[in-house]
């Protein structure tokens, strides 16, 4: 009849088409919900062993965070970090990962879009043994070189030009890799975050040091500390050059600097030493040696005398270190060369009596005291660079042998860490302050000028490394100290 549709019959293979079609999406729909179901019912791990780090913990709901949206990025962060069988999933990633990520010639390289910032976060001991004791010294002589420290040496010896070219232990010519600018980088077997600055981040961390200074009373002492990281000085010229130059970008906050501020030169103190072991290779810090020598451009500036470093017992840390810089990178075939060549973690022992206690609250209530200046860390704790006031505290205090009758407070993300035990030499009470511990969602309120008067604080240090500097987060933190 017109008009009358008549549905065509459908070929076999087109019926078989279909059921795959259906068969294809149930599997996908029910491998979804199976996983779903698992990783609701399956205990979360809290640490990722294949990337040596933290995974992200479930928020508390909070209004707040439900209307501005942190409480569900929250549970997102959360679920990537703890999906089941992701950690089998990172190791595989990283097999696929050799068939398409390759160096070119003969150099190792790796420039990874990690903008992240790896070391914006704070870790510490859960625990550690009483007796806060690392292994012995190594054997007196140790020669000076890539991976060992420098003994008996003092700050400020030789004159150097800020380099504008070139690698001083890696040279990489521009022809030998691709620059295209991420923030971890690595050339041969040592990894590198690569700064990226702005004269309104600069400016605006500047200005956060003047507000925290004029709120404080006029006969307590304000300093500021940028340190440039390793980057700066082993990187191709690309890379510390330009909008990369952490030199330039040091002296751009230092210029904004009110005169109640007294900028520290920590550059040119560590200019002199560059083929010492100043930083680590698979890590984003500081080496302890690296810290002293900052630590002399402090006292210079302070009017202080630096203990000499041939002074204070010299150890080192049991097993290699891999990194924070190793981890953003283990994906990657090139980290093999970091994996090969681990870091040593060597240690400085203050030379005078310390007797540490840290607080987890703003209140200081129920100290905390089994640890000590450096601390002793297990061969299987991943992180070596926690045996340094045992990681990030919200508040440690070191009450020391030195009599001098003053007090330091020193506000610092993990760069303070290496460099805050140097300080027992000079004053009677060393105070630190990690500024990401207070002031934010969840968070104890601390205000500076009422914890510098109740501490008792002659001198006020802030030490922070260049990726903290350009960081909005970590300049948020410093502004709630208001």
């Amino acid at each position: 009849m017109e008009g009358k549709y008549h549905r065509r019959k459908l070929y076999p293979e087109e019926t078989l088409l279909s059921w795959v079609r259906i068969v294809a999406c149930l599997t996908i729909l029910g491998g979804l919900l199976v996983v779903g179901a698992i990783s609701i019912f399956d205990e979360d791990p809290t640490v990722s062993l294949a990337e040596k780090r933290k995974l992200a913990e479930m928020p508390d709901f909070s209004w707040k965070g439900l209307a501005d949206g942190s409480y569900f990025s929250g549970i997102t962060s959360h679920y990537l970090d703890t999906f089941p069988a992701r950690e089998t999933l990172v190791v595989h990633n990283r097999t696929l990962n050799k068939f398409y990520f390759f160096s070119p010639g003969k150099q190792n390289t790796l420039i990874l879009d990690n903008q992240g910032n790896v070391g914006n976060h704070g870790e510490a001991l859960p625990s550690a043994n009483p007796s806060g004791s690392p292994s012995a010294p190594p054997p007196s002589g140790t020669p000076q070189g890539t991976d060992d420290p420098s003994a008996g040496t003092t700050a400020g010896t030789g004159e150097s030009q800020r380099p504008t070219t070139g690698s001083f232990t890696n040279a990489v010519g521009e022809d030998d890799v691709d620059i295209t600018v991420g923030s971890t980088m690595i050339i041969g077997d040592r990894a590198m975050e690569i700064v990226s600055y702005g004269a309104g981040s600069s400016a605006s961390y500047a200005d956060a040091i003047n507000r925290l200074a004029a709120s404080l009373p006029a006969n307590v002492r304000v300093f500021d500390l940028v340190t440039p990281n390793s980057g700066e000085f082993y990187s191709p010229a690309d890379m510390h050059t330009g909008s990369h130059s952490q030199a330039d970008m040091i002296d751009l906050i230092y210029s904004k600097l009110d005169s109640r501020v007294t900028a520290v030169d920590a550059y040119d103190a560590l200019l002199p030493h560059l083929d010492e072991y100043l930083y680590f290779r698979t890590d984003h810090h500081w080496t302890a040696l690296g810290a002293y020598y900052a630590y002399t451009a402090f006292c210079q500036a302070a009017g202080l005398t630096a203990q000499d470093l041939s002074s204070m017992e010299q150890g080192q840390v049991e097993g290699g270190f891999l990194g924070s810089l190793y981890t953003a990178t283990s994906a990657y075939p090139q980290s093999d060369a970091l994996y090969n060549h681990p870091d040593t973690v060597y240690y400085y022992r203050p030379a005078v009596s310390t007797d540490m206690t840290f607080y987890e609250t703003a209140d200081m209530s129920e100290p905390q005291t089994y640890l000590s200046t450096v601390s002793h860390v297990d061969e299987d704790v991943q992180n070596k660079y926690l045996c340094f006031l045992g990681g990030d505290h919200p508040i440690t205090v070191i009450e020391t042998g030195a009599q001098t009758g003053k007090t330091c407070l020193i506000i610092k993300e993990s760069y303070g860490n290496a460099f805050t035990p140097f300080l027992t030499h000079n004053y009677s009470r060393v105070v630190a302050l990690d500024p990401r511990e207070f002031n934010g969602e969840g968070e104890d309120s601390l205000k500076l000028a009422e914890f510098v008067e109740r501490m008792g604080v002659d001198d006020v240090l802030l030490l922070n490394y260049p990726m903290s500097a350009n960081s909005e987060a970590y300049l948020q933190h410093l502004l709630g100290l208001l």
